[in-house]
């Protein structure tokens, strides 16, 4: 299983072009690896395999099984009913996030003001920036970086979620997201740690570029949250 920080992770996969005995070996390799390590969906490139392919075995809100694989995938449109619920990710292992639904309930947001929301220019260089590091930095330098201004994150959230059930007597499912995020990550702060190591041992970090990746995201988290108080 490849992990946060593996380059084959931040590449664009390839599309398929052979279909063959040796695409149905990597389809039941994904297959077998994702249920041992209990996960609902799995891509190729998570086996260290750069291809457009993914499998999955989930079910759906009234437990009905969908089960099957998807090579060369496409999107060919959008719209309907939009679904967010508790998501993570077998590459990011002890992650999960997700209760926007119950998030936007307590808010008072239904499907309509959804719609309807326009995002704040204001709040959309943070996470921009974050995927920006994701694709193109050297992934030592951004494991670092992150690692740093995840603590003001969860400190920020914990501030949140307390607020949000002090004030507004939000309920704890309403609160998941921030309280998520406000709790420790033992295993991925010992997984980052691990990588920072390797990359120092083998002269793989740029501390001039992490340093100045920390910098920034700091700056653009300072601004998501200076635009969201704003009236």
């Amino acid at each position: 299983m490849t992990l946060l920080g593996d380059p084959v992770l931040q590449a664009p996969c390839e599309e398929v072009t052979e279909f063959g005995p040796e695409l149905v070996r990597l389809v039941e390799d994904m297959f077998a690896t994702m249920y041992d390590a209990r996960g609902v969906g799995l891509a190729a490139n998570q086996v260290g395999r750069g291809l457009r392919v993914f499998v999955y075995d989930c079910p759906d809100d009234e437990d009905v099984r969908h089960l099957g694989h998807v090579v060369n995938p496409r999107l060919v449109s959008t719209g309907g009913i939009v679904l967010r619920g508790p998501e993570g990710c077998l590459s990011l292992p002890g992650l999960e996030a997700g209760v926007e639904r119950a998030f936007a309930e307590a808010c008072g947001v239904d499907e309509g003001r959804a719609a309807a929301y326009e995002p704040l220019p204001g709040c959309q260089a943070y996470p921009s920036y974050v995927a920006r590091l994701a694709l193109g930095a050297a992934p030592t330098d951004v494991v670092l970086a992150l690692s740093a201004n995840f603590s003001s994150w969860g400190g920020y959230c914990a501030t949140i979620a307390k607020s949000l059930r002090d004030h507004y007597a939000f309920t704890d499912e309403a609160c998941g997201f921030f309280d998520f995020f406000a709790e420790p990550a033992p295993e991925l702060e010992e997984r980052a740690k691990g990588a920072v190591q390797a990359g120092a041992d083998t002269g793989r970090i740029d501390e001039e570029a992490a340093h100045r990746y920390g910098r920034l995201l700091q700056s653009y988290e300072s601004m998501f949250w200076t635009t969201l108080a704003r009236p």
